[in-house]
């Protein structure tokens, strides 16, 4: 995959099966992310992993 750096991808349903594994390739190729769900702990925890990688 090439690199995403300078893009920014929008993920609903961001911390649950397909979600997360486009949020840790998008992340790994250095994406901007905007990450959507309905609990803020599991978005938070979300967050922290995503900026880790």
């Amino acid at each position: 995959m090439t690199s995403q750096e300078g893009k920014t991808a929008l993920i609903t349903g961001s911390y649950g099966g397909l979600g997360t594994q486009f949020v840790n390739i998008h992340a790994s190729h250095g994406g901007d992310l905007i990450l959507v769900g309905r609990n803020a702990k599991k978005l938070a925890d979300q967050q922290k992993e995503a900026r880790r990688k």
